[in-house]
């Protein structure tokens, strides 16, 4: 991923090849009762835009996708229904908003089908694309347009594939509290793929329902927001192809990098954590297989208490070896009876966890350990060997959990 500093200023001025907004049926459609002009929205304006988008897309969803997308964008279910009522004057203003904004341009185009996909691929947006609270019930295609102000889509509901590939945001780009999917069985993937974001970029509270966000080679600014908490992001990790865990990975890869130069450790671990989820799925069995024993030890480095059972449990199950061994509970006893058995495994166990510490000075255990059984002998070894990394990781733990650098 490049660093936004390394990206030159995104140019206003259209490319050659981008069509004019008021050219596009949808955005004629978005901004029916008129365009967003400068920094101020106006909210009534937007009201009256927004009911009538809302009651032509809703003519794509049945009643119960209606009721869940009203809900994911905060608005009445009734206003997803309400076409019936608003067809006769949606179709008269389009048509006279269309002739308007383009002057001899002919024919004018029919109102788009609320079954097809809303296309806004190649178009420059001249002014504020103001798009809160809209509900899209098919997929949403804005590859390749350039955003030349801000872009609004605070609460907007994405039932479908949302597409910004190689989209241009030249201004702030809002997405706080979008829903990308409000069904878990319906796919729907949001595609930030060679995005250019020049400004500060908000996906606060944005909901990713199924897929995880396509970032790869996006460019991000460096002010950009996530929100790094359980409900926000999709909990099927396990349930992948290889290739949608390739994505995935690189995906969380690219918002941990964003998130590290912010100084956001917490929220830079939380992506770093399912970066490792999505790559013990990728690869062959030996390539996977650190990648699980890095999540069964310790949650990739996160976990105090893990480490901590794990080690206690190799500690136990010595000092109840030790101990059956040296009370001549077992098959093979010692050749010499020692006075305080329960004292000795007790040390010997634990001085195997943490040789370094010198817990077997307080008793002689490495005589002790000579005259055990092989397999005793090996598990003892094991100890220590399967303690160093646990450890190890408990320290990791520790360091990230208290910020410690």
């Amino acid at each position: 991923m490049k660093d936004a500093a390394e990206t030159p200023e995104v140019d206003k001025d259209a490319p050659p090849d981008l069509k004019p907004d008021n050219e596009n049926p949808w955005y004629i459609l978005m901004t029916l009762y008129g365009e967003e002009d400068g920094d101020d929205i106006d909210v009534a304006l937007h009201e009256k835009n927004r009911r009538a988008w809302n009651a032509w897309s809703g003519q794509g969803l049945n009643d119960e996708e209606r009721s869940a997308a009203a809900k994911s964008s905060d608005i009445e279910v009734s206003e997803l229904a309400a076409w019936p009522e608003m067809e006769t004057e949606v179709r008269a203003r389009f048509a006279d908003a269309f002739a308007e904004r383009n002057p001899g341009l002919k024919p004018i185009p029919d109102l788009p089908d609320p079954k097809q996909a809303v296309d806004l691929r190649n178009t420059r947006f001249s002014n504020t694309v103001f798009l809160e609270h809209l509900v899209f019930a098919q997929a949403a295609q804005f590859g390749s347009a350039t955003f030349t102000q801000a872009a609004w889509f605070k609460s907007a509901t994405f039932t479908q594939d949302a597409e910004f590939r190689s989209a241009t945001f030249a201004g702030f780009a809002h997405f706080p509290e979008v829903k990308f999917g409000e069904d878990r069985d319906k796919i729907c993937v949001a595609d930030f793929r060679d995005c250019q974001f020049a400004k500060p970029t908000n996906f606060r509270d944005a909901v990713f329902l199924n897929r995880y966000p396509i970032f790869s080679g996006a460019v991000l600014h460096d002010k950009t927001s996530f929100t790094a908490e359980e409900e926000h992001w999709p909990n099927d990790t396990e349930k992948r192809s290889e290739d949608d865990a390739k994505a995935a990975r690189e995906s969380c890869a690219v918002i941990r990098h964003s998130l590290a130069k912010q100084g956001l450790p917490e929220h830079e671990h939380f992506f770093f954590r399912r970066e490792m989820q999505f790559a013990r799925q990728i690869g062959s069995f030996w390539q996977r297989l650190p990648y699980h024993l890095f999540g069964i030890f310790s949650e990739y480095g996160y976990s105090i208490k893990r480490p901590l059972w794990w080690l206690f449990g190799l500690w136990a199950f010595g000092f109840a070896a030790f101990w059956g061994y040296l009370a001549r509970c077992c098959v093979a006893k010692p050749l010499v009876a020692i006075e305080a058995p329960m004292g000795a495994a007790f040390g010997l166990s634990l001085s195997n966890l943490f040789p370094v510490f010198g817990f077997g000075r307080r008793f002689d255990l490495n005589e002790i350990l000579a005259e055990m059984p092989p397999a005793l002998q090996a598990y003892a070894g094991f100890q220590t060997v399967a303690a160093l990394p646990l450890i190890f990781f408990f320290g990791l733990a520790l360091r990230q959990r208290f910020r410690l650098r």
